[in-house]
Order: C-alpha cells, then structure tokens, then sequence
C-alpha cells in the first residue's frame, strides 16, 4: 500500500470533527428515510452504531481544539424534528435553520483558531449562508429518490411537461446570490473585519 498525505494542524482537526458529525447525520438521515438496504433492520441497527461512534469521535476531535460538537449534534437532532412535522407552506428558512447554525458555529470557529476573535461574526454569517446554500442544493438533489420514497423534501416539486430542470428549480436559481454574499463576508473577516459603506458627504446647505 502506498502512503497518502494527511492534513494536520487545527484547522484540518476542525474540519475532521464537523465532518464527522455531519456524516453521522447524513447516515441516521437514510435510516430514517429506510433507504434501500437500510429498510433492513438489522442493516439500521448496524449504521445506527457507526453513526454514534462518529458522533463520539467528532466530540473528541472537536474538544481538543475547544469546539463543542453538542450544537451540532443538537441541530442534527432538530433538522429531523423539523422536516417530521413540516409540510405544504413551511417556510424553507425554518426548515434550513438547523444546517445553518451548525454550520455558522463551524465557521466562526476558525477566527478562535486563528486568534482573531472580532472576525467570528462576518464568518458565522458567511457559514449561515454555506449552510443554507449547502442544504437546498442537498434537497435538489435528492428530490426524486424522495418523491419515490414518499420522503418529505423542502423545495416544491414541479409537475409536468413544462417543470423546470433541476438546475432551473427555484432554490438553485438562488444558489449563486447565496454564495456571492458568503464570499463577500469571508473575503471581509479575512481582511480584518466587515467592511462598512462609506457615508457620502452630504452637500451643504445655504
């Protein structure tokens, strides 16, 4: 076997532990949806196993850099809360909500990391909007495997010989302003903070 570089330093110990928590989610999210060998209980159980010991390994991974992995976990746990009792009408921001808290917190981790602390609220913004933009592009994209499995999904489904494609779908059309402003407040915090508009002088008056 051939050796592979890895990453290291806090910064990748960050990545490896919302990473972690996040793939947890993602496996309880097809056991619950009971996707194909995981109808099988059996199957759930075992993936149910996996996904905790991620879980635990991600709190590990997180508290050694003084990152508490229990907001993520508390926003995975809501996220399913949420998609169980939302249906036609619920607004999609209500439905994003849990996703993009996790990732704002993940986000305005790295200015701990860096030992610049005043740039924690431009990136926590910029990793609300990553979350958001992250979560519709998700839900696009698994739209057919739910509307098959009867699973519930936050974008409407457009019907008929006129619907548009996937890359028409109203949360992508969406997608690219989502992720210019994630950008801009990235692009601030790593110039040192938000940039404020500068206020025009007014002309004066006789």
């Amino acid at each position: 076997m051939r050796t592979a570089p890895v990453a290291k330093g806090e910064g990748a110990g960050l990545a490896a532990a919302v990473s972690l928590i996040l793939a947890s989610a993602k496996v309880r999210d097809h056991v619950a949806d009971r996707d194909g060998l995981l109808a099988r209980r059996p199957v759930a159980a075992a993936a149910r196993r996996v996904a905790a010991g991620w879980d635990r390994a991600g709190a590990r991974t997180g508290a050694a850099l003084g990152f508490d992995t229990a907001l993520l976990v508390d926003a995975v746990d809501r996220q399913a809360g949420i998609e169980t009792l939302a249906g036609i009408g619920t607004p999609l921001l209500t439905v994003t909500e849990p996703t993009e808290t996790a990732t704002a917190a993940a986000f305005a981790h790295t200015a701990v990391l860096a030992g610049k602390p005043q740039n924690a609220a431009p990136l926590a913004e910029a990793g609300r909007l990553f979350g958001r933009l992250a979560h519709l592009l998700d839900a696009v994209e698994d739209r057919e495997a739910d509307a098959a499995s009867d699973a519930w999904n936050p974008p409407p489904r457009p019907e008929g010989p006129g619907a548009p494609s996937r890359h028409r779908h109203p949360a992508v059309r969406g997608a690219p302003a989502l992720r210019r402003r994630a950008a801009r407040r990235t692009a601030g915090a790593a110039r040192g903070g938000v940039h404020r508009r500068q206020a025009r002088p007014r002309p004066a008056h006789p």
